[in-house]
């Protein structure tokens, strides 16, 4: 009796109350507990492997990418849509090339078409004897007949800035940029093809085109012999 009087008093409440808290205590105490430094272990595992199998994977895309790149542009340089140009080349005025002893190169340019039938008749000639070239357009004159540029370029051969209006006259800044950038980009839109190659009128190179070019990382194409066909009388046949 006396021990129930004694639970029933406020002292016995507080008392098992006490009692039972150290219960749970002791018991958290006992519970087994995950070691901090495995947790730790494991969690930078996962981590590592994760970084390191994103990483694979950006490089393998990276990879297929290049590869892709790099065909493409092939392809693109096979069939006269791609004219990679040497850094030293680009803005600078070339006049001939270096070549080493005993090697035997020419590169064979024409200017200022394309013209109707004449044209045609190089492309046919070049084609018989699988001889490539490079053509120099006037703007204008692609304008007029955009197949035979379309012709050029699938035939294999290169396809260049040659100016709007094949004029000689001075040009201020805006006037070369016209004359030259309007051709560059009717040429990309007949025949895909972003030339960065030009040459000027006349091989003028002081009347503000060539400086304009330069400026825009053209390869200003000169020559080292000239056919002078120009000055003959036209063949009649």
């Amino acid at each position: 009796m006396k021990k129930n009087e004694l639970f029933l008093r406020p002292e016995g409440i507080l008392i098992a109350l006490l009692a039972l808290c150290g219960v749970f205590s002791l018991a958290f105490m006992i519970l087994p507990r995950p070691n901090p430094s495995k947790a730790k272990i494991r969690q930078s595992s996962i981590n590592v492997k994760d970084v390191a199998a994103n990483v694979g994977t950006q490089q393998q895309i990276e990879k297929l990418k290049a590869a892709m790149l790099t065909s493409w542009q092939q392809e693109a340089h096979k069939k006269g849509l791609s004219y990679a140009i040497p850094l030293r080349f680009q803005g600078a005025i070339v006049n001939a090339a270096k070549l080493t002893k005993g090697e035997k190169v020419i590169a064979l340019t024409f200017d200022d078409g394309p013209w109707p039938q004449t044209t045609e008749q190089v492309l046919d000639i070049l084609k018989s004897n699988n001889i490539k070239g490079t053509f120099f357009v006037v703007g204008q004159n692609l304008k007029n007949y955009p197949k035979l540029g379309k012709q050029i370029v699938s035939q294999g051969h290169v396809i260049a800035n040659h100016t709007w209006h094949h004029w000689y006259h001075s040009f201020n800044p805006q006037a070369a940029a016209f004359e030259i950038d309007r051709t560059t980009d009717l040429i990309y839109q007949i025949t895909g093809v972003k030339t960065n190659l030009f040459r000027p009128p006349g091989g003028n190179l002081h009347n503000g085109l060539a400086a304009y070019a330069k400026g825009q990382k053209y390869t200003v194409v000169m020559w080292s012999a000239d056919s002078i066909d120009y000055k003959l009388p036209t063949y009649q046949s």
